[in-house]
């Protein structure tokens, strides 16, 4: 007697794989965060060890990995010195760290002198959610006649709208 056998399957609830971290610069974004450090050397105020400020961005282009953003920054350094620059900040993303360039120009609002300034650096921003990045820079900032150069470490957060 040969008996008949039946199979059945059923999709059985399992693991998804988990999603990809989204690129810093996957979608045309608004960002606006914080940050602080420390001022590594300092040619226009001698007792500065530190500084705070704002920064506010725009996430413009990207092409797969490779995002161009512009961004406005305000920095107020002890010793009553505060810095406005507007800066094109070029990166490319590695799942959810993205390592960039950036450089601007500003002005520089200080007791002793005002004047107009330029800023270069790198740095990288580890996205910690879909909206929070933790971003750390460093910048070359000084006048154009090249005499009051300084050098900037920070640790900030970005939220993306």
């Amino acid at each position: 007697v040969l008996g008949a056998t039946s199979a059945m399957s059923a999709d059985l609830p399992g693991k998804s794989a988990p999603a990809a971290p989204s690129p810093i610069f996957a979608s045309k974004s608004f960002y606006a965060g914080v940050n602080g450090g420390a001022i590594v050397t300092d040619g226009i105020n001698t007792n500065a060890p530190w500084t705070v400020g704002v920064v506010g961005g725009y996430n413009i282009a990207s092409i797969g990995p490779i995002g161009i953003a512009a961004e406005g920054t305000y920095d107020y350094t002890k010793g009553n010195t505060n810095d406005v620059a507007g800066n094109i900040v070029g990166g490319y993303s590695f799942g959810s760290v993205t390592p960039y360039a950036l450089a601007g120009v500003g002005y520089r609002f200080a007791d002793i002198k005002n004047e107009a300034i330029w800023n270069v650096g790198v740095g990288f921003k580890i996205a910690v959610t879909s909206s929070i990045d933790v971003d750390t820079r460093y910048r070359r900032v000084d006048n154009f006649d090249r005499t009051a150069g300084e050098d900037r470490v920070t640790v900030g957060v970005n939220y993306k709208f």
